[in-house]
């Protein structure tokens, strides 16, 4: 099992480090029909499950840049986490979208637990915001991610790059939801504070 658990690793490695589509069709070949099953499970629609399947891998090669092995957790779980995700925000898609890169409004947006609001692109409250939509921004974005101590940007990360939810972090890390909550309010303000550094240096 350990062997596997590397192999997978290894191969989603490759199609992050070098975006290497024959490690990543491996992991689809692999995977593809397990993920299936299991939103089918969740659905009781295989048409609608294997869409959310081709969305999921979707979501995996996009965000691939962004994948952790730091996490310590098996790449399958890593997978199953991104389907669950994915097919509870199709669930509250009309009511709630997780955006792939989402902050909460330092000061203004988050709430009294640490979660602060969904990053919205065509929002007002925070302008300055609409600019994360920018390649360069996004660099530096990146780059604030990953000066952060690993206790702070694995859940970041998960959070904010993933849109995993907080008890869902808690429950693949094995730390308490506040913690969570805690972690990544923190880097939030440590992020927030690069970005409008980048911003008033222009």
């Amino acid at each position: 099992m350990v062997e596997a658990k590397n192999d997978d690793i290894e191969l989603m490695l490759r199609v992050r480090d070098h975006d290497d589509k024959e490690a990543f069709e491996a992991l689809y070949e692999k995977y593809f029909m397990a993920i299936v099953t299991f939103l089918n499970r969740k659905c009781r629609n295989e048409a609608r499950a294997h869409e959310m399947a081709q969305d999921t891998f979707m979501r995996l090669w996009r965000g691939r840049k962004g994948y952790d092995d730091s996490y310590k957790i098996k790449f399958s779980t890593y997978l199953y986490t991104i389907a669950t995700n994915h097919f509870r925000n199709e669930l509250d898609k009309d009511n709630r979208r997780v955006q792939p890169v989402s902050f909460g409004v330092v000061g203004q947006g988050a709430d009294a637990e640490g979660e602060g609001r969904d990053f919205d692109p065509e929002g007002s409250e925070q302008p300055i915001l609409k600019s994360l939509a920018d390649s360069e921004a996004l660099d530096i974005v990146i780059e604030a991610v990953g000066e952060l101590d690993e206790a702070h940007r694995v859940p970041f990360k998960m959070a904010r790059f993933e849109g995993i939810k907080f008890k869902d972090i808690a429950e693949t890390l094995g730390i308490p939801e506040g913690t969570v909550k805690s972690r990544v309010s923190n880097a939030e303000k440590k992020v927030w504070a690069r970005v409008q550094k980048y911003f008033n240096e222009e």
